[in-house]
């Protein structure tokens, strides 16, 4: 018997997580969480907004700091951003807690994540107990077997090269007796600072001008870009309907303008699920509780209901959680750097043509080739290492999980 069904496999290529209830985070949210929401004031002013932000921001730590009173230690993955450097600045008040930092390197110390969590260490530096830089050596064996180890005891396929960070990242914490950790998850998502939820929102417009947008709706136009190309590559059937009357549907009844239905979309399935997995539920399968302002329900109702112009001032660019950073003494180098995800270094790994033998295990994987032309695949992006990644994450699970079942 499958661990998974096809379905559940097309889900993970094409949104990097499996869509149906049984597979989310606890605590997760659904559509009844938003039905009372509104769209936003259009009469509020910046200054409310970021009043409110900073009282929910205080209430959640406090909340956290009470759950944890017995905590002398907490950790906080640090990135070069200020979403993170934002939650640092409160936990730096706590005088009775150590506070342990962790930066992912993933190209070396010259990773913007690593210059610019500097400054940001450096502000707090008073209240801190160590920052610590976390490099790869390269080893790619030692990597393959960590993460088959993750999947053997999670059951649920992630994405190879999003989880290699967080292993290292959780065995350090684990290291210096960490049992709580924080991370700046979320914002983006919230405030629609990714570029694909931002195009995607300008095509759904034009879309709707000439009476195509019921058509080209953005569930099914997500997965153009959060399958890093699988979607040119999977056998197209009833599949995309069912999911969008299952999952789009019941959001796109809400009472919420576009955006605002659009950042629901990505809270509950096609962003924060795969986040999770690798962010909250991957550290928690060892004993560690990871908190996350971003994540409180408050802070997603107040987030959502920011009114769109506000949302999407300056290119859609988290104008307000940039002038929060300033209010929070924020470094301005932190400020004004540009923006960069999590980094993996796997240029090394293609130059070096390891990934052929996986595409030969990938092509002679039978049950992926049931729903993804595998050879297409193969022969027209061999080297784009994201769509590589995707499948062989896939074919992992495929081999050292699922055939067991």
């Amino acid at each position: 018997m499958s661990l998974l069904t096809n379905e559940q496999y097309k889900d993970f290529l094409l949104y990097g997580a499996i869509m149906d209830d049984g597979f989310s985070f606890d605590g997760h949210l659904n559509s009844d969480d938003f039905s009372d929401l509104k769209h936003g004031r259009k009469d509020i002013s910046e200054k409310e907004i970021l009043e409110k932000l900073d009282r929910l921001m205080n209430d959640y730590t406090n909340k956290v700091k009470e759950e944890i009173k017995d905590e002398k230690k907490v950790g906080i993955l640090l990135s070069g951003g200020i979403d993170s450097a934002n939650i640092l600045s409160y936990l730096t008040g706590w005088k009775d807690k150590m506070v342990f930092a962790y930066t992912w390197g993933g190209w070396g110390k010259n990773t913007t994540d690593i210059i610019y969590s500097k400054f940001t260490a450096g502000r707090f530096k008073e209240n801190m107990a160590v920052h610590k830089a976390m490099f790869t050596d390269c080893n790619y064996e030692k990597e393959k077997e960590f993460y088959i180890e993750e999947i053997k005891k999670f059951k649920v396929p992630l994405d190879y090269s999003s989880v290699i960070p967080y292993i290292f990242l959780k065995k350090e914490i684990l290291k210096d007796g960490i049992k709580i950790v924080f991370n700046g998850q979320n914002a983006d998502t919230l405030f629609m600072a990714y570029p694909a939820p931002v195009k995607i929102y300008r095509l759904n417009l034009l879309f709707g001008l000439i009476g195509l947008d019921n058509i080209f709706n953005p569930f099914w136009m997500m997965r153009m870009f959060k399958s890093v190309g699988a979607w040119k590559y999977v056998f197209k059937d009833k599949f995309y309907k069912k999911r969008i009357d299952l999952f789009y549907n019941p959001i796109n009844r809400l009472p919420l303008s576009l955006q605002q239905k659009i950042i629901v979309m990505e809270e509950m399935f096609t962003e924060t699920r795969s986040n999770q997995n690798h962010q909250k539920k991957l550290l928690e399968s060892d004993g560690l509780k990871v908190y996350n302002h971003y994540y409180d329900r408050n802070f997603i109702r107040l987030a959502i209901t920011v009114p769109d112009k506000l949302r999407e001032k300056n290119g859609f660019s988290k104008y307000l959680l940039y002038k929060f950073a300033k209010m929070r003494d924020i470094p301005k180098e932190v400020i004004e750097k540009p923006k960069k995800g999590m980094s993996y270094g796997y240029k090394d790994f293609i130059d070096k043509k390891l990934h052929l033998p996986v595409w030969g295990e990938i092509r002679a994987n039978k049950r992926l080739g049931a729903f993804l032309d595998v050879e297409k695949a193969y022969r027209k992006e061999r080297d784009n290492f994201f769509l590589f990644d995707r499948l062989r994450s896939a074919h992992y699970f495929m081999i050292h999980v699922d055939s067991v079942f």
